[in-house]
């Protein structure tokens, strides 16, 4: 599958010579296999969609590198390869030390040096800041992206009030904060 998936991306990339960040990966889900094959193979990524995401993402970024760097058309092309932090693969596959600190839970989770995290926290509430208790589990799932491939994360910001549409979203205070956090 992965070797199917990189030649179609190839396909695409050469397709868009001028084009440099290419998306691929879950999108619009939360709904994962749950039949007891994958149930196993998760085991080995804790249990996280992401982890498993990321692993399959890498061997696409590999078939697909090896695959540019062979054809002198697209051998100097700045490529990199994007896979979203959303919904069901929200969670980073880190593991949360005594200290604080976050730690991949195994190597196989670790993203190739070209495949960047697009961090899409839907579930942020924007009226309170990112390190805000409402919060939590979107700042530390992006403590451990930080961990896992510091300087690759792109943020897309859904600043959008999806449950109260004709009300004022008050944001003004906390929106700085939230880009301060971001780059740092």
């Amino acid at each position: 599958m992965e070797k199917t998936f990189a030649q179609r991306l190839y396909s695409v990339i050469v397709n868009n010579p001028y084009s440099e960040y290419f998306h691929f990966g879950q999108e619009d889900n939360e709904y994962f296999c749950s039949c007891e094959r994958c149930q196993e193979a998760m085991e080995e990524w804790g249990m996280n969609n992401q982890g498993l995401q990321i692993n399959w993402a890498n061997g696409v970024v590999e078939y697909t590198e090896a695959l540019r760097l062979a054809n002198e058309e697209t051998k100097d092309r700045n490529i990199q390869y994007m896979i979203y932090a959303y919904g069901g693969t929200m969670d980073a596959p880190t593991v949360k030390q005594a200290d604080g600190t976050f730690k991949p839970k195994s190597d196989k989770v670790i993203p190739h040096e070209k495949l960047y995290i697009w961090f899409t926290p839907i579930s942020t509430d924007f009226s309170k800041s990112l390190t805000h208790s409402n919060n939590l589990t979107v700042y530390e799932a992006l403590q451990g992206y930080g961990v896992l491939c510091k300087g690759r994360i792109l943020v897309y910001i859904y600043d959008i009030n999806f449950y109260n549409y004709l009300v004022n979203f008050n944001n003004f205070s906390t929106v700085k904060g939230m880009y301060e956090e971001y780059k740092k």
